[in-house]
């Protein structure tokens, strides 16, 4: 990483920082708060909407790199369309709560659109020999870890500076697995814009991201990996599954525990197990 790229990932921290301050007043005065309810791990009401920071900065970050960075690859351009309906989805359903069947359907779309781009898994993504040829049924798990990864990093968001710090320290995973690739610039980007924001999410936050912050981000997580080049493509559904161990291992653990207790998966609850050590007392 050069000086001027270096200077592009501090510019978008500061950046990210500015805006999300911003956003607290502006939320307030717009009445987008989350307020606290039962089934909630917060007790003050808190202006909800805060990764819109974090999305305007990684789009910024995008177009400079471009512009500016051509020897840094970016995702397709079915990767931004996928991210641009999912956010702005995302931001609608923030203010007036969509159904869930609207809301699944168009992460559909944004899933398939990635595996329309990038053909999605074609093997494994394991070492051999457990890398076997995956075919047809490639397609199928490419679309359920996509909706499933961008749904649990929402799921998982739901206590001060969780779904924050996760993508910071994931981001620095990714560019660091695929740094001859797209992952450089993704993870780069990702721990810049969500770091000024993780500033005032820390706890006690000020804001939160909302599901603009946590579905953009659980979608960009999901389908980079698909983008990655060289080794880094075939293991690269793999690594992120260890960068995201964390949520992806509680939010598979409860949902596989709410479906044999006849639960809606989709509903909010405090079943998660960062959500049960809350309630246990700790921080």
């Amino acid at each position: 990483m050069n000086i001027s790229m270096g200077l592009l990932i501090v510019s978008l921290f500061i950046l990210s920082w500015l805006i999300t301050r911003r956003l607290v007043i502006f939320l307030r005065k717009k009445g987008m708060m989350d307020v606290p309810n039962a089934r909630s791990s917060h007790q003050v009401a808190t202006p909800r909407g805060g990764g819109l920071a974090v999305f305007f900065c990684l789009m910024i970050g995008f177009f400079v790199l471009v512009l500016f960075f051509p020897a840094v690859p970016v995702p397709g351009i079915l990767f931004f369309v996928g991210l641009i309906i999912l956010a702005f989805t995302s931001l609608v359903d923030d203010k007036y709560d969509l159904p869930a069947y609207l809301r699944f359907f168009l992460h559909g779309i944004a899933a398939a659109l990635v595996i329309y781009e990038t053909g999605g898994l074609e093997r494994f993504p394991l070492p051999a020999p457990l890398d076997f040829e995956l075919g047809f049924i490639g397609y199928i798990l490419s679309f359920i870890w996509i909706i499933a990864v961008l749904n649990i990093y929402n799921f998982l968001d739901g206590i001060d500076g969780y779904a924050g710090l996760q993508a910071v320290l994931a981001g620095l995973g990714i560019a660091l697995f695929d740094a001859d690739g797209v992952g450089l610039g993704v993870g780069l980007l990702v721990m810049a814009s969500t770091g000024g924001f993780l500033i005032h999410n820390w706890s006690p936050a000020k804001i939160f991201m909302g599901d603009i912050g946590s579905i953009s981000l659980g979608f960009i997580f999901a389908a980079s990996p698909f983008y990655f080049t060289g080794p880094s493509h075939h293991y690269g559904v793999f690594a992120v599954i260890i960068f995201l161990w964390f949520f992806l291992a509680d939010g598979a653990f409860t949902i596989v525990k709410r479906i044999f207790k006849g639960e809606k998966i989709w509903e909010a609850h405090r079943s998660h197990l960062y959500q049960q050590l809350v309630i246990a007392g700790l921080s």
